[in-house]
């Protein structure tokens, strides 16, 4: 069976920073780059963040993955169920 067109992204928040009211999966298409999600994030939260800060993003807490990989290879390798993808972020690097 082919995989779905969608993959559903949950954020993680990460420390201490801004959280969704409500637990949402967003559903984006599986050829979108990483950096949609980026974006995305950043628009939400543009608000709560100070000048100059930034998002760090990280998949299973241990790596950034490049802006301009797609979603489908990301869910294939590091999601679940071929189907989801768990994106944490953070103000801060979260991996060591």
């Amino acid at each position: 069976m082919p995989p779905k067109k969608q993959v559903e992204i949950k954020l993680m928040p990460i420390g201490n920073v801004p959280k969704l009211k409500k637990a949402k999966i967003f559903k984006l298409r599986r050829t979108d780059p990483f950096l949609v999600v980026q974006q995305g994030v950043t628009k939400v939260f543009s608000k709560h963040l100070k000048k100059g800060q930034v998002f760090t993003f990280s998949l299973q807490a241990s790596f950034t993955p490049s802006p301009d990989e797609t979603l489908g290879n990301l869910t294939e390798c590091f999601g679940q169920n071929n189907t989801s993808l768990e994106v944490g972020y953070s103000l801060t690097p979260n991996y060591g």
